[in-house]
């Protein structure tokens, strides 16, 4: 097996890649928009 190449790897980016892709998750569960506690809740701001 061959080692990942991580010249290139952002960990800022990368980072708000998966808050983005949390909120993705969290408003395609959702019946409407999500409310500023949901949001908070999917970015780990508020406990659940």
């Amino acid at each position: 097996m061959t080692e990942p190449d991580t010249r290139v790897q952002d960990p800022m980016a990368l980072a708000e890649i998966q808050l983005f892709g949390d909120l993705v998750i969290a408003a395609s569960s959702s019946d409407g928009q999500l409310s500023q506690g949901e949001i908070d809740r999917a970015l780990g701001l508020q406990d659940t």
